[in-house]
């Protein structure tokens, strides 16, 4: 008994993968853009909750040392350190640096950074930090010490 072979063709053809290939070109020129600005609103978030945990260390830090600590943000650098204003030497904390893409749109004056003082108390500010987007957000720290991040 013999069987005969039959000539299906086998694999795709050239117009199928060419059809492939520009559904596969037209997803990711619709999604790279998307992806991309939420990787930047992500970073913004981040670096927002970063410049508030390190409010909180330098609110905690004065408490518990029973001692002055100020913010130290640095608009070139796009860094954040928590000091003590009597010996720059003397940094409590590591300076951290902000997520890529992320600067310091506004920072308190100079003279009048935000400072915690041994009773958990401030003086106050507003930082605000702006993505590549032009997206901001606000890290506030009122009288009392509180820090709230304001989208």
């Amino acid at each position: 008994m013999s069987y005969a072979r039959k000539s299906h063709p086998s694999g795709f053809s050239l117009l199928e993968a060419m059809i492939v290939g520009v559904l596969i070109a037209v997803l990711a020129g619709v999604s790279v853009p998307q992806i991309r600005q939420s990787v930047s609103a992500y970073s913004l978030t981040a670096s927002a909750n970063l410049v508030a945990t390190e409010l909180n260390a330098g609110r905690t830090l004065a408490i518990s040392r029973n001692w002055l600590y100020d913010m130290d943000p640095n608009t070139t650098n796009h860094t954040i350190q928590i000091v003590d204003p009597g010996n720059a030497s003397n940094s409590p904390r590591s300076l951290k640096y902000l997520e890529s893409g992320i600067t310091f749109s506004s920072v308190p004056a100079a003279g009048s950074e935000i400072r915690f003082y041994s009773g958990g108390h401030a003086r106050g500010g507003t930082l605000v930090l702006q993505n590549e987007n032009g997206d901001t957000i606000s890290v506030l720290v009122g009288a009392s010490g509180r820090v709230e991040v304001q989208n």
